[in-house]
């Protein structure tokens, strides 16, 4: 957020520890940011695509947040937010994803909100994710499942690579990504999850 090259336009709402921006437009999967947008859509578009980002600079939110309560307070409190806000206006659902990879350079946290429709279909998300998985070439009979009390912070070492989906509330799947290098970002398709979102909702 601090860099110079961030547009102050895309900042949407910002905490003490975690801010809500746009995805930046040449990434975003979205047709439009515009927040009027009608409540329907096609199988190539998802109605709206924004970051969670670390106030503070942070390789992870599984580092940024397991440092500090507070921290993960506030990032469960946007999850929560987010999820009212679109469910009454708008009666979308929103899935929240995270991907950390290793990296030889600097890594900058993001976690990428999508906001769905309500026709896709949750239970089908893990399903999903683990065909992807396998795809990159990733052992998918290796994605926990999360609950209320089995959280991202509970489920992943300090410091590891891995890939997180929050589908519903205290729902969602994390997997640990190993033996892909020292710079498995150069392999990892910066697609991953705009891809895997479309397909839910095709």
């Amino acid at each position: 957020l601090e860099s110079q090259r961030f547009a102050p336009q895309r900042l949407l709402a910002r905490g003490r520890h975690v801010s809500l921006v746009w995805a930046p437009p040449l990434l975003s999967s979205s047709s439009s940011t515009n927040t009027t947008n009608s409540s329907t859509t096609n199988n190539n578009n998802i109605p709206q695509h924004l970051y969670l980002v670390p106030t503070q600079p942070a390789t992870s939110f599984r580092l940024a947040c397991g440092k500090d309560d507070e921290a993960w307070k506030e990032l469960l409190e946007f999850q929560a937010s987010l999820r009212r806000f679109y469910d009454r206006l708008y009666d979308w659902d929103v899935v929240f994803a995270e991907t950390v990879l290793d990296h030889n350079s600097y890594w900058q946290a993001k976690m990428e909100v999508f906001v769905t429709t309500k026709d896709s279909a949750a239970v089908d998300v893990p399903m999903y994710v683990r065909q992807a998985l396998a795809e990159q070439g990733y052992e998918p009979h290796q994605l926990a499942q999360l609950t209320a009390q089995k959280t991202l912070l509970r489920s992943v070492p300090p410091n590891f690579p891995y890939l997180y989906i929050q589908y519903a509330a205290n729902r969602g799947a994390v997997q640990v990504l190993q033996n892909h290098g020292n710079d498995s970002s150069s392999k990892f398709p910066h697609a991953f999850w705009p891809d895997l979102v479309r397909s839910l909702m095709a």
